[in-house]
């Protein structure tokens, strides 16, 4: 059995999530296991050892349930400077992954929202293209 070592990082785990949930969706016995007792369940399937220390909770959603998980904000991590959609960009990414991604400091924030910003212009600038010339094939067919 593989031990992942006590006070491991709890990301490591994270790497077998979408293996557990694919067992368990294959598996009545291991899914019914899983929820009755995670950690034995996932060691014993998984020949891995996790930790004493480690709590796994594990909770079946159904048609009338939603399970939120807010994931904790990491300690070197500071969300003053960005907007409330990087800010989502980011989270979104933690919960994907379960890890936090590298993203670019304030520097490169700044050029790339300068970059969105010229896309966006250059979109429109495109649409409105786009408009004007079928008006013109509009005007050819009329004439």
């Amino acid at each position: 059995m593989t031990s992942l070592g006590e006070g491991m990082d709890k990301e490591l785990i994270r790497d077998y999530e979408l293996d557990i949930i694919v067992k368990a969706w294959r598996d009545e016995p291991f899914r019914l296991q899983l929820l009755k007792d995670p950690k034995k369940a996932i060691e014993k399937e998984f020949d891995i050892k996790v930790p004493n220390d480690m709590k796994i909770s594990v909770h079946e959603e159904n048609e009338n349930s939603l399970h939120l998980i807010v994931p904790s904000v990491p300690s070197n991590f500071t969300a003053d400077e960005l907007s409330d959609k990087e800010l989502k960009d980011i989270i979104g990414g933690v919960m994907a992954t379960g890890h936090l991604a590298l993203f670019p400091q304030s520097e490169e924030r700044a050029r790339i929202r300068l970059l969105q910003r010229e896309n966006e212009q250059l979109q429109k600038m495109v649409a409105k293209l786009q408009k004007d010339l079928l008006d013109l094939e509009n005007q050819v067919v009329k004439s």
